[in-house]
Order: structure tokens, then sequence, then C-alpha cells
């Protein structure tokens, strides 16, 4: 019976370490998944954007200044513009300024900002990751001046990412001069005062795309950021998911303990001894003018449990009192030896010596004194555990019988 008890609480704590471990690699999974998408900003957006320029001659005393503004997605998730869109500021700085810093907000705006993608926006400026777009915007401006070129990209969560340069419009704008001649003989040129004409320059930011292939990319773009959304919302619902389970299984767990728990304190009750005492008087008090008559108490001791008890002590008197006792004599004697077994359902009995004197008979008649019988016994169960029980006894006077009955209100009378 015992190994089949140690087998069922081996299994059990198998089990309980198995749920355990199985919490902790769920939990494992949660946080190995918030540190992707949240400790690591994988969700986040990580747009950059770069400027630079490129100056060309144009016609004299002018410089066509390219401006080009590279966006790049070096995130995990797409980039989709906001309403700002991407808008390149172009300022000059006058050749007037003090030595010292210089303060951008000071300077002059050639124009407005211009958002070079607001032909691409109408369907979608999408920047997947990993990609890298080239805008270029173009200005003419005179021979010598210094302009300061601001990219300005709208991400579209609220945030902004932007990069300036310097370019200074340096350019030659002088007619290349013709080959010279392998004759000998001088020649005449006559000067050609008409004013030059503008060299037409086609600048393109991008290759033109057919409209059904614009389509197609689009769609494939916005496919695939609706695919990375619902990636994006099924992880959190998974984490949302494992910290569910987790609490579940801590809950589980918590059941499972508190059920072995409870089965060991069921065994525990059912296979424990249960030692009780009952005391009796066979005939009435003895007594003599001397006062030295004894009179037998009878204190029997049966065990209402389902093993047998390893008596270890019993202590047991009877007096006269004027009040209930509420502690045990600082004295009283071993009535039993100790290692002395009581069987289940089985029952025993010490006498305990009684002597009263004339006067306390009186006393006892007149109901000013009671008779007590009071102890504890000792003893141990077959789980190895010291149990005690005491009791306190009154001897009551109905007519001629006397009897004795559990005396109320007494620490006495307790069970352990």
């Amino acid at each position: 019976m015992g190994m089949r008890f140690n087998l069922d609480a081996t299994r059990d704590w198998a089990d309980l370490v198995l749920k355990i471990m199985s919490t902790l690699a769920i939990a494992a999974g949660g946080v190995w998944a918030y540190f992707q998408w949240r400790v690591t900003d994988a969700a986040e957006t990580g747009a950059q954007i770069s400027t630079s320029a490129e100056v060309f001659p144009y016609r004299q005393g002018l410089c066509l200044v390219v401006i080009h503004a590279k966006p790049k997605n070096v995130g995990r998730v797409p980039i989709s513009a906001g309403r700002n869109g991407l808008s390149v500021t172009l300022q000059e700085l006058p050749p007037s300024l003090p030595p010292g810093a210089v303060n951008p907000n000071e300077l002059k705006l050639r124009h407005a900002p211009v958002d070079v993608i607001a032909a691409w926006r109408t369907g979608g400026y999408l920047i997947e990751p990993g990609v890298e777009y080239d805008e270029l915007q173009t200005e003419v401006a005179p021979v010598g001046s210094v302009l300061l070129a601001r990219a300005e990209l709208d991400v579209g969560d609220g945030t902004e990412v932007d990069q300036s340069t310097i370019v200074r419009a340096d350019c030659t704008s002088a007619a290349p001069a013709p080959a010279a001649s392998a004759s000998p003989a001088p020649l005449s040129v006559a000067a050609d005062r008409r004013p030059i004409e503008p060299v037409p320059v086609s600048i393109v930011s991008q290759p033109p795309i057919p409209e059904d292939e614009r389509h197609a990319i689009e769609a494939d773009r916005a496919q695939k950021a609706a695919s990375d959304q619902a990636l994006v919302r099924w992880t959190r619902i998974l984490g949302v998911a494992t910290l569910l389970l987790a609490s579940g299984t801590v809950a589980l767990w918590w059941a499972t303990r508190r059920l072995v728990k409870g089965a060991e304190a069921t065994a525990e009750k059912q296979l424990r001894s249960y030692v009780f005492v009952n005391v009796s008087i066979k005939q009435g008090v003895l007594w003599t003018a001397s006062g030295n008559e004894q009179t037998s108490v009878s204190v029997r001791f049966a065990n209402h449990g389902s093993t047998p008890a390893q008596l270890m002590r019993i202590r047991a008197v009877a007096l006269a009192l004027t009040s209930a006792p509420t502690r045990l004599p600082d004295t009283m004697d071993d009535d039993v030896a100790s290692g002395i077994g009581l069987g289940p359902q089985s029952s025993d009995s010490i006498p305990v010596r009684l002597t009263v004197s004339p006067d306390e008979l009186k006393a006892i008649e007149r109901r000013e004194k009671t008779i007590y019988c009071f102890g504890c016994i000792e003893y141990e169960d077959v789980l190895g555990t010291r149990r005690e029980t005491g009791f306190c006894w009154s001897l009551q006077l109905r007519g001629e019988d006397q009897v004795f009955t559990i005396t109320p209100g007494t620490p006495l009378n307790y069970r352990t």
C-alpha cells in the first residue's frame, strides 16, 4: 500500500514537471516573439534619406542643378509615404554673410517646397524593405550661387526623415573652341554676335512605366504590405494566446498541486489513528471517617482509527476542586509504559485512585466542589506523527446515581 502511494506521488510529480517545462517553453516562445516585434523594433519603420547634387552647364551665366533625393527602407516592414510626400527645399546663401555660424531658418527660400513624388502618391508611394529610390529635382541657378538643398520624407506615421547638402553652382558655360585646322593658311572667322540659344536638357527622374505594369507593381506592393500587417497582427495574437496559455498552465499546476496536497491529507486522515477517552465510575464515591478510603475511577481509551496507535504516555488524576481545571498538575505519574500498542477499533482502560475526605464529601454534597478526572494520552500513529488527546470529565450527582460527563469550557479537552 505504501509502495502504491509512492508511485502515485511520483506520477503526479512527473506530470507536474512536464507541465512546468511546457509552460517555460511556451513562455520562452512568447518572450522571443515579444523581443522580435517590440524590443528590436521589428515592426517599426526604418526610413533613411540621402541628398546629393550635380551641376551641369545650362546657358551663359546659368547652371542646371540636379538634386538627388534618395529614400531608402532599412527596416523590415514596407513604408508608405504620408500626405506631405517627399519635399525638396532650396535656400540661397547670400554672398554678404558675416563669418560665423549660419542659421538655415534665416536663409531665403528660392521657392516653396516641391513634392517630387506628387505624381506617384496618387496610386500609393510604397518603399519595400531593402529598396532605395532616386528622385530628382532640377533647378536653374546663377553661376557662382551657393544653395542649401534639403530633402524631407513624410514616413506617414507622424514622423519625418530629412537630410541637407550644400551645392555651388560652378559650371563652365562657354562654348567649346573650334578645332585647329591643318592648313597653314590663316582663317578668317567672323564674329557671331547672336545670342546663345539655350540647350534643351531632358531630365527624367524615373523611366516611364506602362500603366498596366505600374498597377501590377502597386497591387503587389499593397498585397505584400497587407501580408506583413497580417503577420504583425497574428504575432500579437500569438503573444496574447501564449500568455493566456501560460496563465492556464500555471492555474492547472496550482490546481494539481492542491489536488496532490488534498490527496495526501485525505490519505493521512484515513491512515492515522484516533484515540479518545471515556471516564466512568462503577460505584459511588467511597469514604470513611479517617478519609483514607480509595475509590477507583476507570479511564477507558479507545482507538477509533483504521491503523494501530503506539501509546507513549498516559497521565490521569482525579481531584475534588472548586472549579474546572485549566492545566495539568506539574507532577503526575505515568500510568503506562512507552511502546504499548493499541490496535484499530480496540480499547483498554486504566484505574485512577480517588481519595475523598469527609469535609470534601460534604462540600461535594453542597455543590461547593466537584470531582474532576483529567489528564492526557500521548501516542504515535503509523505515519510517525506524535499526537496527543487531552480530557477532562466531571462527576455529576443525579439522585443516587453518580455519572462522569465531559466538562465544558476547559482547554484540557483537545486533540492534536
